[in-house]
């Protein structure tokens, strides 16, 4: 099945449908990745509009990426909401330099530690660095990752390689850094990033990156909350939603080689296709293991329904913690000394469960009728003491 989950693949209306979804995709990805969550979310695509373009369900996310895969992006340090997700996407797929713009440093953290995970070697360094001519310099020669930070205007240096002057001399590829010819590696790769949430970028240089933002906001932040509420509350249904997505994971890829399967049988058949025995035999099988692994897919969603349903009950608390955050960082234009950080609010955040049990006294078992009292008892003792 095509990315509808009805229609044929290969057939005209999905080769139609999966352009449209690439289309939008593009657009979202790139215009509405310099926007904040609440700008983003008014912009997307509605439901109206991709009822009536003939994309159910459309979504980056769920083209360009998967929930495993988001999976591992959050154990290697990502944020867990939706804007940070197609964000990242927007940062492995672009091919333009991004520009990261992350006050929290939390998305820096992520993306060195999924470039390390894919064996990639990477210097890190500030753009004011002494340094930072040299080290370029070998960078591009030996086709290494260079994370630049702190970069709160472009330096004239990174403009040849944003604009991806590379030309031949005497069978080399060579590209300018500042008053020199370097070699130039294919392996090289740049990455900007910024703690600015407004860098002074001009329309030219802007052009030529993939701006990306990650600047926290409220229900972003509601669902970070309400991950490491459940990491601490209820951990087995963090754990059986991942293995869950897993093996949803899994049977989705199964269900694709079926059907690769059938259509090479298809098109290696020759004769009448009604009098071929085996060819019949095999379409049988195929269709019946391709049936079996609908009907898993379809009880995963339910069962990860129902999941969502008890994971929303601590969603009040993450909701609480969010609007407590954002509360007392408006405590700065009172007086400069009331300075927050994301980092020691998320850490206060975690400690507060240790504080809401003591007080609330000795767990009990959870349940559907007493979860949601054990979670308002959490919230006014440990966030609102």
């Amino acid at each position: 099945m095509c990315i509808h989950g009805r229609l044929p693949c290969g057939s005209t209306p999905c080769r139609v449908a999966l352009g449209s979804h690439l289309k939008l995709t593009y657009a979202t990805s790139t215009m509405l990745a310099l926007a904040t969550g609440s700008i983003a979310v008014v912009c997307l695509p509605s439901s109206v509009l991709c009822s009536h373009l003939n994309l159910p369900g459309f979504g980056p996310i769920a083209l360009l990426g998967s929930e495993s895969g988001q999976l591992t992006w959050q154990s290697q340090g990502l944020p867990s909401d939706t804007l940070s997700a197609q964000n990242a996407l927007a940062i492995l797929h672009t091919v333009q330099t991004p520009l990261v713009i992350d006050p929290s440093y939390q998305a820096v953290e992520w993306l060195k530690a999924n470039l390390k995970a894919s064996g990639q070697t990477i210097d890190v360094l500030p753009q004011h660095d002494a340094h930072f001519n040299n080290s370029l310099e070998l960078a591009v020669r030996f086709g290494k990752v260079l994370v630049v930070s702190e970069v709160d205007r472009v330096h004239p240096i990174l403009y040849p390689l944003l604009r991806s002057d590379v030309e031949k001399l005497g069978g080399r590829l060579v590209v300018p850094v500042g008053d020199k010819l370097v070699d130039h590696n294919p392996s090289f790769k740049l990455y900007l990033v910024t703690r600015n949430a407004s860098p002074a970028l001009t329309p030219d240089v802007t052009a030529l990156l993939t701006v990306t933002n990650f600047s926290i906001t409220p229900s972003g932040l509601e669902s970070q909350l309400l991950s490491v509420a459940l990491q601490h509350e209820q951990p087995e249904l963090e754990s059986r939603k991942a293995q869950l997505l897993h093996k949803e994971a899994g049977l989705t890829l199964q269900l694709a080689a079926l059907e690769k399967q059938l259509l090479q049988a298809l098109a290696t058949s020759s004769g009448n296709l009604l009098e071929d025995t085996a060819l019949l035999n095999s379409l049988n099988d195929t269709k019946a293991q391709a049936s079996s692994v609908a009907t898993a897919l379809d009880d995963g969603r339910a069962l990860a329904a129902q999941l969502d349903e008890q994971r929303s009950v601590y969603r009040p608390l993450a909701a609480r913690g969010s609007l407590l955050y954002f509360t007392v960082v408006q405590l700065r234009q009172l007086d400069p000394m009331y300075c927050f950080s994301l980092a020691s609010f998320l850490k206060l955040y975690k400690q507060s469960f240790i504080w809401g049990a003591q007080t609330a006294g000795p767990p009990t078992t959870t349940n559907s009728s007493s979860a949601p009292h054990e979670a308002d008892i959490l919230a006014r003792n440990a966030l609102l003491s």
